[in-house]
């Protein structure tokens, strides 16, 4: 059985989506229905200048549909794309549960959907995206106030981050798996939510560090590739490798021997033994 991958995203592509006109065949090769808009935009990959920036954007673009490809809780969308370039402007989304303000009793008002912009500007990756969340939001290191500013720790980031990384935290902080409201380095930004985690949700045990809003996991393992076809697929497309030999038979035990000790320490060797049978 041929399984076929994306050449941007690295992602199965089905027959069915080829047959139906919905995947790209492009220069030799293959694009899956969602990375055919972003390929047909930026044209023939020799247009596109390869120099480290495009090469990075372009790395970072193709781990975001990996992710969200493993992910039933994060999607995103590529926004003024410059013809011939790759992205480097998302409006990410979050399906998972989050909360987004309190009522009048300091009680938690929860959503299930939330969205942020993320910018890789020209100081990226040196320096980590700039941030604006574009929904109601209520998490001690995001603004829910303008400018809507996100704060993660800048001890965190370095250049070999990637920005599938940076959303799958964005994630977590929504579930509030990720957060932190004391007043210690890095501090956070939002100091009315962090007042209240600390004198509301944390005492009523709304969120702790062990009891987030939202427990399920963000992602599926990942998949692994196995001589053409994903681990999931593998076991369906006939056996990949040899059944394994079987165990050699053990060898006889060893015996024992036993050494006593003669006076002016000569050794003597008694005999051998065979090992007592428990």
């Amino acid at each position: 059985m041929n399984i076929l991958f994306c050449d941007a995203c690295n992602g199965s592509l089905s027959l069915q989506d080829i047959e139906a006109g919905r995947a790209l065949l492009r220069d030799g090769k293959n694009y899956c229905p969602a990375c055919r808009p972003i390929i047909e935009k930026q044209g023939t990959a020799a247009s596109v200048p390869q120099t480290p920036r495009n090469r990075r954007l372009r790395s970072e673009y193709q781990k975001m549909v990996e992710l969200t490809s493993r992910s039933d809780f994060i999607s995103f969308q590529v926004v003024d794309l410059e013809p011939g370039a790759p992205p480097d402007k998302y409006y990410v989304t979050f399906t998972c549960k989050g909360i987004v303000g309190i009522d009048a009793a300091q009680a938690p008002v929860y959503a299930d959907r939330h969205e942020c912009m993320v910018y890789l500007d020209a100081d990226y990756p040196k320096a980590p995206p700039k941030m604006r969340w574009r929904t109601a939001i209520w998490q001690p290191n995001i603004l829910h106030v303008p400018p809507h500013s996100v704060c993660i720790d800048l001890s965190w980031w370095a250049a070999s981050r990637t920005l599938d990384r940076l959303v799958l935290m964005l994630a977590e902080m929504v579930q509030y798996k990720n957060y932190h409201a004391a007043n210690t380095p890095p501090f956070p930004i939002d100091k009315d939510v962090a007042k209240w985690v600390i004198e509301v949700a944390e005492p009523r045990g709304i969120v702790s560090k062990t009891r987030p809003v939202d427990t399920r996991e963000l992602c599926r393992p990942q998949r692994i590739k196995m001589g053409g076809a994903s681990a999931p697929e593998a076991a369906t497309a006939g056996p990949a490798t040899k059944a394994a030999p079987p165990s050699p038979p053990q060898p006889p035990p060893t015996k024992r021997i036993k050494i006593h000790e003669q006076p002016k320490g000569r050794i003597k060797i008694l005999k051998d033994e065979e090992p007592k049978k428990s």
